[in-house]
């Protein structure tokens, strides 16, 4: 997660926190931060030095191996939104550098602890973070996160998929039963890996 603020809200700078692990003290997490990113913290403020992990541990941490990249790596492609939800609007981004496309999902929220919609993004990227430590043909890879607290907005990275919705495919002309085999054995093969993960997909759509 990636907030721009210290995940220990008690003191006024980074600085602070090292004496307090050097006097003994263990700095308490802010509520609103992730778990896996809280699990992280905890391995790095550990008071004996003997009992703390070192930086070769850390680089093997599921929190590193997942990243896959920062918002600030991308900026938005003029070609508009892909798609719009419920839920918060999907926008076309390309690498600064490497000019690789992926897709941005950006949604809104009310920022503060007690929300539940910002409760609900939380949920939703522990999935998506859950799923990144697979490599499944069948499942979008998540490829990062960013929330910004004090607008309330909340982007997730993923991959972005050339050849667009099914909606798309379909649009004005019936499938060739060809066709229609593939896509709905294509479908089944994603939901069934998600199960046998024990994850149920709230609903499926052709969009």
């Amino acid at each position: 997660m990636a907030t721009g603020k210290r995940p220990w809200s008690e003191f006024e700078s980074s600085v602070q926190v090292f004496f307090a692990v050097g006097e003994g003290r263990t700095p308490k997490v802010a509520k609103n931060v992730p778990g896996d990113v809280k699990d992280f913290l905890a391995k790095t403020i550990i008071v004996k030095p003997a009992l703390r992990s070192s930086a070769k541990d850390l680089l093997k941490d599921e929190l590193l191996t997942a990243y896959k990249g920062s918002l600030s790596d991308y900026q938005r492609s003029n070609n508009g939104g892909l798609s719009r939800g419920v839920f918060g609007r999907v926008h076309l981004y390309q690498h600064v550098s490497t000019d690789e496309q992926i897709m941005v999902k950006k949604t809104y929220f009310q920022p503060n602890e007690t929300c539940e919609e910002y409760e609900n993004l939380l949920v939703e990227l522990k999935i998506m973070r859950k799923l990144s430590r697979f490599d499944h043909p069948n499942i979008i890879r998540y490829l990062f996160e960013h929330i910004d607290m004090d607008s309330g907005t909340f982007y997730i990275g993923m991959e972005y998929m050339t050849e667009g919705s099914l909606a798309r495919k379909i649009k004005g002309n019936p499938l060739p039963k060809d066709n229609l085999r593939n896509y709905t054995h294509q479908i089944l093969c994603g939901v069934k890996f998600l199960h046998e993960i024990h994850i149920v997909h709230q609903n499926i759509t052709r969009k």
